[in-house]
């Protein structure tokens, strides 16, 4: 029989390794998406985003089979995708201008649906201006925000938002972030954009270049505003995935983050009116090969907000840099 302060030493230590044990379990659960709580300090982390999405897919052939598909592939991995939507596509100089509101449109109720589809296969909608362009640009290809004149005020921007903001409460799309064309605005311009959005998936404005999530503190009137960057930034062909696990292999970054224009994943065809057919059967295989190969480097794919969410809870500390906003922006 053990001696009374060798017994309470031996149950001290049972004590302890059971907890070791429940600890370890805890982790592991939260590393793997389950619970809530900390996530693992030095996680490796990915995010990836679906560019420039707009009902230009429905003017093509077959371009909603293109985002259904990339959809499906994503719910195969089990991975969130975030979808950045253009809710007005224009092309002046063909007459076009057409928007997700427009539901008279057989072809914008089919987009929507698709929207609607992809969201239920695990994608995260957010705002990616409302025309993205002005003028006579196309839609994608322009900017929207502090070009000149009007374009650079803040009271543009407040009412392009509020306008973008009324269109997908309209149809029913649920949006989670801003992201600003070509990442381009007046430091007044992304006061309006936090009014409405805690979180702005884009570089720190004062550094386009940072690789680490930037939380703004005071813009919009917020406690916090999270500026999250794609480091990996897009991939536009075939060289570009080696080039990017080849950054990721020497740097090892605890975020993995690209963007990437969803047409990009197949081959096509042009019709009359430059209207493409994508072959999905022949499919280029950018996303899918660089998706299962950071995969098979660790990388955990996770939504925006969850991410946020892991950073508020005391997470991934080394990820991100605070800052206060400066007094003079505020009173622009």
């Amino acid at each position: 029989m053990l001696e009374g302060g060798v017994k309470m030493r031996w149950l001290a230590l049972l004590v302890l390794a059971a907890l070791g044990v429940v600890s370890l379990a805890w982790l592991i659960n939260i590393e793997r998406g389950g619970g809530v709580g900390v996530a693992l300090a030095g996680e490796k982390l990915a995010l990836v985003r679906l560019e420039d999405v707009s009902v230009w897919y429905a003017l093509q052939e077959n371009g909603l089979d293109v985002l259904r598909d990339l959809a499906d592939f994503f719910h195969s991995e089990g991975i969130p995708f975030h979808i950045s939507l253009i809710p007005v596509f224009k092309d002046p100089s063909r007459g076009i201008e057409l928007g997700i509101g427009d539901l008279h449109d057989p072809r914008v109720r089919a987009f929507n649906d698709t929207l609607k589809y992809m969201v239920e296969r695990g994608g995260v909608v957010g705002l990616h201006g409302y025309t993205h362009q002005c003028g006579n640009e196309v839609s994608a290809a322009g900017f929207e925000f502090a070009r000149f004149g009007e374009y650079s005020r803040p009271s543009y921007a407040a009412v392009r938002v509020k306008a973008a903001l009324e269109l997908v409460h309209k149809v029913g799309i649920p949006v989670t972030y801003w992201e600003t064309p070509h990442y381009t605005a007046s430091a007044a311009q992304y006061q309006e954009f936090a009014r409405y959005f805690s979180i702005i998936y884009e570089p720190d404005p004062d550094d386009k270049r940072a690789k680490k999530i930037a939380v703004v503190k005071g813009l919009g009137g917020r406690k916090a505003v999270y500026f999250i960057p794609a480091p990996l930034g897009m991939i536009t062909r075939d060289s570009d995935v080696p080039r990017l696990l080849s950054r990721v292999d020497r740097r090892r970054p605890e975020l993995a983050s690209f963007f990437y224009h969803p047409f990009m994943e197949y081959q096509h065809s042009l019709k009359t009116g430059d209207c493409a057919v994508f072959h999905l059967d022949r499919p280029n295989g950018y996303l899918r090969t660089l998706v299962r190969e950071l995969k098979a480097r660790g990388y955990r794919f996770l939504r925006v907000d969850e991410l946020v969410r892991e950073i508020e809870q005391g997470g991934h500390q080394g990820l991100y840099y605070s800052s206060w906003l400066e007094e003079e922006v505020l009173l622009q």
